[in-house]
């Protein structure tokens, strides 16, 4: 929605307040420092608030310009406060994955742009310290899945689905080699 409004309003554009559906999570004073905005939590929904004269600005940006910015999301944010919070490159890899994981895309390239990195340098930064993008996802996924399994009702089969596995039975094979146990087990005991 903020992208939108800039589209017209110009990339200096802030709104006058932003409202979020959930809890503060203790992230308001990094968000309010991204973008210079009050921002309230457990509101009914998504709002972001503009000033009467912007409801009357001309337009000052033409979309679609070559060479413009891509769209800048939430998650996008977001990634620019873990990657400032995270000192460790695979750590802040790993951070990018798990919040990528909540809408199932840990596409390389997508979580290389948001490192703020090309892909190539992502994957040789990651072999530099002795770990893959793959190892990478996959621990991400089954932190993923043990905190969905011990702290949800969703099914297993819900939660493989959700963590990108096409097959439940592939998901708890991956789960049991990862952790020595089964996902069920982990649920009746968690």
């Amino acid at each position: 929605m903020i992208s939108l409004c800039r589209e017209f309003l110009g990339e200096d554009w802030v709104p006058r307040r932003v409202s979020m559906p959930y809890a503060d999570d203790g992230g308001r004073r990094e968000l309010q420092d991204i973008l210079a905005c009050d921002w309230f939590f457990s509101r009914k929904g998504v709002a972001v608030e503009l000033g009467e004269s912007d409801l009357y600005a001309r337009r000052r940006r033409t979309p679609g310009a070559s060479g413009q910015q891509p769209m800048i999301t939430s998650c996008d944010i977001l990634a620019s406060v873990i990657r400032s919070e995270c000192g460790d490159a695979v750590d802040t890899i790993e951070s990018l994955i798990q919040l990528r994981l909540l809408d199932g895309n840990v596409d390389i390239e997508i979580l290389a742009r948001l490192a703020g990195v090309s892909t190539r340098s992502l994957q040789r930064q990651l072999h530099l310290s002795g770990t893959t993008y793959r190892e990478i996802v996959q621990r991400a996924r089954m932190r993923r899945a043990a905190a969905l399994i011990s702290e949800s009702c969703l099914t297993l089969t819900d939660i493989s689905l959700s963590l990108g596995y096409s097959d439940p039975g592939n998901f708890s094979r991956a789960f049991r080699k990862h952790f020595g146990r089964s996902p069920s087990s982990l649920r009746r005991c968690g």
